[in-house]
């Protein structure tokens, strides 16, 4: 019942995809999946001759977890977008943020998402609501790295020639083909890259390619720091409150954020927007730096 805004683009950015070029490389592709559907599917048990499995290295890259030692990560997506897409992930105040700079200035932190207005240049935020919904969102966030290898069943691991731990799988699915190729870092099992395929039963796909590195904070575009921790300085209170049904009974669910002094929360129907509970006096952002109210009441805009 409760709206939420949801940065698709970003949410998908790991997994932007370019056209393959080529029919030989869609046909090798296609000659493996034919194999793999004759054959048991690699290993069943997710283990290799050193014991590791795919359930520790998704555990080792969630993002509390991996960036726990002030590492920051950039992440650089090369796909069909002409332009090359970068993540950066770091901790802030103890809790993990991510950055975006395509298509437009993003971020997630500490259950907010927020994003660069283009009509009004203010930044504004929104939240994941609780419930099912709301943990699932938040999962996907602090397993943005490691979460790809969830999405696949039968893997086989090895070491490659630089001793890299390497996963591998291939996955057939209603004409459809995936093949997966992730790398780890042995000293640690932190994601090196990834690349992942999609394959038509027409002969066409689709490919991505994500590569991982540690940076320092002055690699990170300054504007995106800017857009984290606010242009302004300081915080401010913002109390945001909708009404609708809970359990078949109607009332209103309030949260309370503190947020930079220049942050704005994300109302999408102006016209169903208060600035109290009694719903007789229409929002409007009263400015930076002033704590404030917003109700949605949908039945009366």
């Amino acid at each position: 019942m409760y709206k939420m805004r949801v940065i698709s683009s970003f949410l998908a950015a790991a997994a932007v995809c370019s056209l393959l070029s080529g029919c030989a490389a869609v046909n090798e592709i296609n000659r493996r999946l034919d194999s793999l559907a004759g054959s048991s599917g690699g290993s069943a048990s997710g283990k290799d001759i050193s014991g590791i499995t795919t359930q520790e290295l998704m555990a080792a890259n969630r993002l509390p977890e991996l960036l726990s030692d002030g590492r920051i990560i950039k992440a650089t997506t090369t796909g069909s977008d002409p332009e090359t897409r970068y993540s950066y992930y770091l901790m802030k105040d103890g809790k993990f943020a991510i950055l975006g700079d395509q298509p437009y200035r993003f971020g997630f932190y500490d259950g907010l998402e927020f994003w660069k207005s283009e009509e009004t240049g203010r930044t504004l935020f929104s939240y994941y609501y609780s419930g099912e919904s709301g943990a699932i969102m938040r999962y996907s966030y602090e397993n943005h790295i490691g979460g790809v290898l969830e999405y696949y069943t039968d893997y086989e691991i090895s070491l490659d020639d630089d001793g890299d731990i390497v996963v591998h799988s291939i996955m057939e699915n209603g004409g459809f083909g995936h093949e997966l190729t992730a790398v780890f870092d042995p000293s640690d099992l932190s994601m090196k890259r990834v690349s992942t395929a999609e394959i038509y039963s027409d002969g066409g796909g689709l490919a991505s390619e994500t590569t991982y590195e540690k940076i320092s904070e002055g690699d990170i575009p300054s504007d995106l720091l800017e857009l984290l921790s606010g242009a302004t300085g300081g915080t401010k209170t913002v109390t945001y409150g909708e009404y609708g049904f809970t359990d078949g009974e109607f009332g209103l669910e309030k949260h309370t954020f503190t947020v930079p002094a220049d942050w704005e929360y994300a109302v999408w129907d102006p016209e169903s927007a208060w600035t109290d509970e009694t719903c007789s006096v229409q929002y409007k952002y009263p400015g930076d730096g002033i704590d404030y109210t917003v109700i949605i009441n949908a039945a009366k805009g």
